[in-house]
């Protein structure tokens, strides 16, 4: 397939949001940055988002998939059939800032070492309050969102400085990273897939950029829920599988004592709010995976170029 260097492709997952689809397009029409695709796949919607989509939107190109996969199913699906040389992933909860995409475009030209961008992500509700500027990863194995509703003002949060990577609700990559490290990997389904993404990118050495006067509005956890079992059973289970597929050993032994007091800390909050049943089963299933995470970590780390001191730079 050839690739517009000038195109900004849009992947949007959409699973039964149709509520959302409207003014998430509608932002994305409302673009002053004219050189965009706009890509939906729907993941096996039961609800009328498709119909929707073909009949509102005839400009959007749609993947109707058969069966649910997943977020991270549904994202690489969307980057397969997209044509742009940058990908803007996007979730169907989000309205853009008209000049979002400009000034992203204008970032891709002016920081060429930068292979992926972070926008700056508010609350849709409060948007004095701040959800993401771009993602870290802690020495407790906590992949978290920096600056989680703090307040937009805060000025360290209106430079552009380089992070450990971006969400992949409202992030933008070259084309050129995923040619490098691969896709998201579809067994995280969801949840934590992105961090994954991140550290992969960070051990290859490639670099994210935030930008903040990309200004993305989120709900929030629109389709999955902010709390139940399910979110509690792929937070769990993913942040074992990243810690098991990523960290360097060296990071791992020296990390070790935080890591393990962090997890149970984290296990001991879901079952004291009686959710002990879906943390018993992350764990149960990460052990299951744990064959398979070691061999992809065999091969990640066989392949990175970046020393455990700067990795460590970079928590």
């Amino acid at each position: 397939m050839t690739r517009d260097p000038a195109l900004i492709s849009v992947v949007i997952p959409n699973y039964n949001g149709r509520r959302l689809l409207g003014p998430c397009l509608d932002s994305l029409r409302a673009q002053t940055y004219r050189s965009l695709e706009v890509v939906v796949v729907d993941d096996a919607s039961t609800d009328d988002s498709c119909d929707f989509v073909r009949a509102q939107y005839p400009e959007v190109e749609l993947v109707a998939r058969a069966r649910n996969c997943g977020f991270s199913g549904a994202v690489n699906a969307g980057i397969r059939a997209s044509r742009g040389a940058a990908l803007f992933l996007l979730n169907n909860d989000t309205t853009v800032d008209p000049g979002a995409l400009a000034v992203l475009a204008a970032a891709l030209q002016d920081h060429p070492e930068a292979a992926f961008f972070a926008s700056r992500v508010v609350f849709a509700a409060t948007p004095h309050l701040l959800e993401s500027a771009g993602c870290e990863f802690s020495p407790e194995g906590d992949a978290r969102a920096i600056g989680w509703n703090q307040p937009v003002s805060t000025p360290r949060f209106a430079e552009r400085r380089y992070v450990f990577g971006a969400s992949a609700g409202a992030g933008l990559y070259r084309r050129s990273l995923f040619d490098d490290i691969g896709l998201f990997d579809e067994d995280f389904v969801m949840i934590h897939e992105d961090q994954d993404l991140n550290f992969r990118a960070q051990l290859r050495g490639h670099r994210c950029l935030y930008v903040p006067e990309a200004v993305v509005y989120h709900q929030g956890s629109a389709t999955i829920g902010a709390l139940g079992p399910r979110r509690v059973y792929y937070h769990l289970r993913n942040r074992l599988n990243l810690i098991a597929k990523n960290l360097p050993s060296g990071l791992l032994l020296e990390f070790g004592p935080r890591l393990l007091s962090a997890h149970a800390r984290a296990v001991s909050f879901y079952a004291l709010r009686g959710e002990a049943g879906p943390a018993l089963r992350a764990h149960l299933d990460a052990l299951r995976q744990l064959p398979t995470m070691l061999r992809k970590r065999r091969r990640l780390q066989a392949s990175r170029r970046v020393s455990d001191t700067l990795l460590r730079s970079h928590l």
